[in-house]
């Protein structure tokens, strides 16, 4: 498999999502409290202890369901968080209401982050650029935040780096050209609720990359969650390996062909972190919030 299109994901892959997350914390947190019209203190402390104790039990609800994991990062965290207290507050009962009005809380709030690169973050791309492969990164973020923190960082041809911004990874539904046999859902072992496999957002801004970058490719690998090879009629899902809720790895499917053996995770088992070691001759991976 010959590296054609390299795709990124920005907080936490580029950045130090923990440093760079305290402020935006803060500011959702007093947002939050500004709506319910009252201290939350308390309530903030008590949730956040029931949810990371069982953080496979709550997560990121979109639309009624559940599509990320709780303790992925600050952020998902956060939004977990005021999820439960306007839920036990009896406001925002209608869970598209309740998404939109965390989500619009959530974008107020991102604006007061920190910028902390992860220290191997611009020798990363300067590699990539140099290459000349086509390298994009696509992440629920806004588009112009995001492309402000990056030129801060300077990266060597920082105009051939493209961001397309607010991604909505988390959104469940169809893409423009269907899903193939992908399922719906997938059982991950020791995770006590399915993982939600049909991210119809993410799936459309990846096809348009792809387009954009003229790259005909024959495998995805969208994080350590979605693997999925191209075939006659659409896309053949590749299933996850099972393991931790949180860092899921992959695994080929009964009858797939063996992996490449260029392509592995980081030393955690997760692409998303490349901290621990030095850019490797093949593609960082997507990933999925």
């Amino acid at each position: 498999m010959s590296v054609r299109c390299v795709v990124l994901d920005f907080d936490g892959t580029f950045t130090d999502a923990e440093a760079e997350a305290e402020p935006f914390v803060a500011a959702f947190r007093a947002a939050l409290a500004d709506l319910l019209g009252r201290p939350i203190d308390d309530d903030w402390a008590r949730w956040q202890a029931t949810i990371e104790a069982a953080p496979g039990t709550y997560g990121w609800e979109f639309g009624g369901r559940i599509v990320a994991p709780a303790t992925a990062d600050p952020y998902v965290l956060s939004t977990t968080i005021g999820q439960a207290i306007t839920r036990e507050a009896g406001i925002l009962r209608e869970p598209a209401t309740r998404s939109a009005i965390l989500e619009a809380l959530y974008q107020l709030a991102y604006l007061k982050t920190r910028t902390v690169f992860r220290p191997e973050a611009r020798e990363v791309l300067d590699t990539l650029l140099e290459r000349g492969l086509p390298t994009f990164v696509i992440t629920n973020s806004r588009t112009d935040t995001v492309s402000q923190k990056i030129d801060l960082l300077g990266p060597k041809h920082r105009e051939r780096l493209v961001v397309l911004g607010d991604a909505k990874k988390f959104a469940i539904g169809e893409p423009k050209d269907g899903w193939g046999d992908v399922p719906e859902e997938r059982a991950i072992e020791g995770l006590s609720r399915p993982v939600l496999l049909h991210r119809g957002r993410y799936l459309d801004a990846i096809q348009h990359v792809l387009r954009t970058a003229s790259c005909k490719v024959d495998e995805l690998i969208v994080s350590p969650l979605i693997r999925m090879e191209r075939r006659r009629g659409g896309w053949r899902y590749l299933r996850a390996r099972p393991g931790a809720p949180d860092r899921p790895g992959r695994q080929r499917s009964p009858g797939a062909r063996p992996p490449n053996p260029r392509v592995r995770a980081g030393r955690d088992g997760s692409p998303r972190r490349p901290r621990h070691r030095r850019i490797p001759p093949r593609p960082p991976r997507a990933t999925v919030t």
